[in-house]
């Protein structure tokens, strides 16, 4: 299958985070590469400007896509603490990845904390 899929169907897809490295498959007919990550499953996903589904494709090999040798997922007893680093480039690997999932919802919060703090300087201006 080579056609196109609609992007709305994939719109919660997710590109690989900044920092680990992105399958890269060019779209046909497209400048458009693949955001996910390498030996993903299912198809091909370009994301554009703010993370949002550009292009989907499948590839023109059914193997392509599959992981290859995929180890099973190790399990943590229910309840436990996750395991938190404690040296700091560990943390500042959580935080970064932090603010890679949720710059949006960050950049909002700062402008409504601007929006609020410039409504009350002009409320101040004009009661005085």
């Amino acid at each position: 299958m080579s056609g196109e899929l609609p992007a709305a169907r994939y719109a919660h897809v997710k590109p690989a985070p900044f920092w680990r490295k992105r399958c890269g498959r060019t779209a046909p007919g497209s400048e458009g590469t693949c955001t996910r990550e390498p030996g993903h499953r299912g198809p091909h996903v370009a994301h554009g400007p703010l993370r949002r589904v550009v292009a989907v494709w499948e590839a023109e090999d059914s193997r392509v896509a599959q992981p290859s040798g995929r180890k099973p997922a190790t399990r943590r007893p229910v309840g436990l603490p996750s395991k938190g680093s404690s040296s700091l480039t560990g943390r500042l690997g959580v935080a970064a990845k932090f603010m890679d999932e949720h710059i949006e919802e960050i950049a909002l919060a700062v402008f409504f904390v601007a929006f609020v703090w410039f409504a009350i300087e002009w409320l101040m201006i004009i009661l005085r």
